[in-house]
Order: C-alpha cells, then structure tokens, then sequence
C-alpha cells in the first residue's frame, strides 16, 4: 500500500467529508490523531464532523441525562441541591455542615471495604430520579419536594456525626457518578463553601472562583446548567410592566427575539434607544472622572476622557458615577428590558451595576487582552445575559462586538479548547472549528440594542478608524458563586429619581445587599 503524508491523509479526509462520507472522514481524522495527538487540523475536522452529527440533537432546553446515566445525572442533582440546601441556610449551621464533610477518607478505609450497599444510599437515589423528570419538565417545586425527600437521611447522617457512614455513601455513589459527568467531587465542595462565605463578604474567593471554572469545562457547561434550574424555583418570576423602550413585551418580534437569542446567543433589536437619551449619555462620558486603560491593562485616573492622549487604548466611567445619572437608572428599571431578562433567565433577575466603556484607535497592531479583544467566554455567574447598548455608530471599523454564534450551549465548545480552561483564544484556532456563517459581527447604528450571553465565545475588534462608546448591564439568576461588581457596592442614593427607588422598593431582590447599599 502506497505511504501517504499526514497532509494528504487531511485533505482525502476533507474530501470524503465535502462528499458527506462521514464514516470514511471520521476515520482517517482518528488515525491521523493516533499519529499526531495534537494536530489541530485533524482536531478541527473531527469536531466538526462531530458537532454536524450532533446539532440535529441538540436541546432547545438543556436535557439532563445527557450525557450521563440516570444515576449519574440523580447524584449531580443531590449534590446541586446539597449546595442549595446550605446557601439558605444559616451562616452557622452551613459552616458546621462544611466542618463535618471536611473529613479525610482514611478515617472510613476500613469500614467501607466490601460495602458495595451501604445502608443509607437506597433513600439517595429514586427521589432524585423522579425529581430528574419533575426539573426537565420545569415543574420546580415538584422538584425540589422529591430532592429534598432524598437528601434529608443523607444530612441527617452528616448532622448526627456519623461521618464514616456518610463518607462511605460518598464514595460508594458520588465517586462513580462525578466520572461519569466529569465533575470533581472536591471543585464542587469547594465552589459550596466559597459560594456560602460569598454571602457574607460579596467576594467569591479564588478557589471557589476557580472551582466553577473547572465546573464548567468538566461538564461543557451541564452542571452550571443544571444549578441555574434548581436555583431559579428560589426566584420565580414577579408582574412588571409590559412596555418600555422595547415596546410591548407580548409581541411576536419579542417572542422572535427570546427564541433568537436562546439559540444562538445573542439578538440585535430593531428598535433603538431615543436620541435624546443617547445624546445625553454621550456628553455625561466626556463630562465626569475616567480611567484611562493602555494595552497592556495598565491603568490611570483622568479628570475626564482625554482622546488627545494617544498613550490610552480605552477609556472606562466608575460604576457609582454611572448609577448617579438619572438616564442609567430609567434604563435599569425599564419594565421591558426587565421583563425580557425574566424570560430567558426564567426568574426575576438580579441587576448588577453598569459598565461603560470608550473604545479608541491606536498605533498598536495587535489585539489587547486586558480590552478583551481575543476571543474567550464569560465566567461572571452561574447564568445571566448582558445588555450591550451602542452610544456611537458601530461599523467595521468602530470595534464592533464579534460572537461564535450557539457556543453558548453545551457541546458546542471543541474539547480542545475547552481543555486550555479560561484562556483568550486566537482567531486562528476559532477559525478551525467554526465556520464563517457562525463568526457573527454584529454593526449597528447609535442607540443599537444588543441581548447577549456571552459564554458564547466572543470578543471586541480594534478599533482601526472611528471611536466606539459602548453602555453594559448584566443581570445573574442567582448570587451563588458571584463577585461584587468592580469590587465595591454600589449606594443607591435617597436623591434618585422616584421611579427608580420605587422599582428597587418593589424588587428589593432585584437590588441585594450583597451588591448594593441603601442610603439612609
């Protein structure tokens, strides 16, 4: 048989694949990977091959037991709703609840060796089961009911301090399971009590932080998933208003929109901010304090944005600064804009503080990490969706936003990458794995309304000619496992206008203490 080089071996097998012989493609690309482990061109090809297979089967809605057997996904569930039961409640008693499970597994050796049935395990797992079909049907307190039937003798177990029997459950059911969702038993533990100890000093702490990371890549984004479900029957959606600077919330464009951007990831609306408001936004940029932010993420404090001073790639406005400004607060009480979040997070969302940000040209040719112009995914909470809004006409050459369209669902991110944790990602390797249909620039005019979930892969172009200011919300379904925004609390003054202190009167979870401050 006539040898073949590894480049000739790729394109017979790109080949086959244009010829949609799938089987023949898919076997020359795992031979070539047999070879070479790490050729990229082999990796991509696989991956698409791969993901063309599936996307025919992927869910609209996240199915649970994929790809998992039911035990596995049962336990994933326990263990969700173990980190829930702890995060309401008591500060105390959670702790205490952490200090029993903190146990070392050589303290249970000798009495787990031969128990394959531990007693305690048979009331684990068929409440959980039936729990699996309640959540997947988003029946969530039917849900809730069967989980906490399954886990009460488990904590009780934990609370009695029989903590060798309760290790021995652990490693007997937990063990297999977390393998088989490709979770890790000590990450999720830890994101638990990081997740706790936020609750008091609204910072989640670096091991925490970096648990839900490995959380995330482990499970392609399952178990985040999975968590968002079960916390979301803690926050059920409330009555806003209807109409806002979306228009009327119960329209088929809207219905269009939510489809749109649970799909695909993000939607562009037609309807725009009013020129007024957009004006006045622009002119509040260049009148307050800023900071000045250069490539390498260095930054400096400014009596104002100074687009004379070529040593600044961008330029930011303080958050507290942004609240003040009686146009910021209309648009986070816009009862559209709120009610549209609810939709897609499916509960009453928790507003976290603006962003705002000048975007300028400069000398430098290359991309700027610190100005999140290589692309990457967000890690911000367990679930949310941002809102990018364009102050300035936004075309190719204003650094306009660029997404991955659908990498925000699970099996959708190559192994690959996913395997490099959360790290920018060049164009060339996006290029690999995704087609250019699914490279998505998104332009617009000033006053653009843009819906975002950016674990899509994404980023901001340089700017190569014209200025960008852009205006950020972000709104989480849930505090577990979040940071406090630019590491402060925002006060929410007695001076703000009427509407807006009323709408955080009428949505006080919207507006947590954890993220914010009252006046006096």
């Amino acid at each position: 048989m006539k040898k073949i080089t590894v480049q000739e071996a790729l394109e017979i097998a790109r080949q086959h694949q244009n010829d949609g012989k799938i089987f023949e493609s898919e076997s020359i690309y795992k031979q070539i990977l047999q070879i070479q482990p790490n050729n990229a061109d082999a990796n991509a090809g696989l991956f698409r091959l791969q993901k063309n297979k599936s996307n025919s089967r992927l869910p609209t809605k996240i199915n649970l037991q994929a790809p998992t057997d039911p035990a596995a996904t049962a336990v994933s569930a326990t263990l969700t709703y173990l980190l829930f039961k702890l995060i309401f409640s008591p500060r105390d008693r959670a702790i205490h609840l952490f200090d029993q499970l903190r146990f070392d597994s050589r303290d249970a050796s000798a009495e787990s060796e031969g128990s394959e049935n531990p007693e305690g395990i048979e009331t684990i797992i068929p409440n959980i089961q039936a729990g699996i079909l309640h959540l997947e049907e988003q029946r969530y307190d039917e849900a809730l009911s069967e989980f906490r039937k399954s886990i009460v003798s488990f904590l009780d177990i934990v609370e009695q301090g029989k903590i060798s029997q309760s290790l021995v459950i652990f490693q007997s059911v937990l063990d297999h399971v977390l393998k088989n969702t490709r979770c890790n038993t000590p990450d999720i533990l830890a994101l638990v009590a990081s997740a706790v100890a936020s609750l008091e000093k609204g910072t989640l702490e670096e091991f925490g932080h970096i648990a839900r990371l490995r959380l995330y890549t482990q499970s392609d984004a399952l178990f985040t998933d999975m968590l968002a479900s079960l916390t979301n029957a803690r926050r059920p959606p409330v009555e806003t208003g209807r109409t806002g600077i979306l228009g009327s919330i119960n329209t088929p464009e809207i219905a269009k929109a939510l489809a749109q951007t649970r799909e695909e990831g993000y939607h562009l609306f037609e309807k725009r901010l009013p020129c007024d408001m957009v004006d006045r936004l622009v002119r509040m940029s260049l009148s307050v304090s800023a900071t000045g932010i250069q490539a390498d993420g260095t930054e400096k404090e400014m009596a104002c944005v100074d687009f004379d001073d070529t040593g600044f790639d961008g330029f930011s406005i303080d958050a507290q600064t942004l609240l003040d400004d009686p146009d910021i607060q209309a648009l986070m009480c816009d009862p559209s804009l709120f009610s549209f979040m609810q939709q897609h997070l499916g509960c009453e969302p928790i507003c976290v503080g603006p962003v705002m940000r000048w975007s300028v040209p400069s000398d430098r040719t290359s991309p700027s990490d610190a100005l999140a112009q290589l692309y990457h995914w967000d890690a911000d909470a367990v679930k949310w969706l941002k809102i990018f809004l364009y102050l300035t006409d936004v075309d190719e050459t204003s650094g306009p936003h660029v997404y991955i369209k659908g990498t925000h669902r699970p099996y959708a991110k190559p192994k690959d990458l996913l395997n490099r944790f959360y790290a920018r990602i060049s164009d060339e390797d996006i290029e690999r794995y995704y087609d250019e249909d699914q490279i998505i620039t998104v332009c617009g005019p000033q006053g653009s309304i843009i819906f975002g979930d950016t674990r899509c892969y994404h980023k901001g172009l340089k700017p190569t000619k014209n200025r960008r200011l852009l205006l950020q919300f972000n709104f989480f379904s849930t505090l577990i496992g979040t940071n406090l925004w630019q590491g402060k609390k925002l006060i929410i003054k007695r001076n703000y206008t009427q509407k807006f202190l009323d709408f955080v009167a009428k949505h006080p979870l919207a507006f947590p203490d954890v993220y914010y401050i009252r006046e006096k």
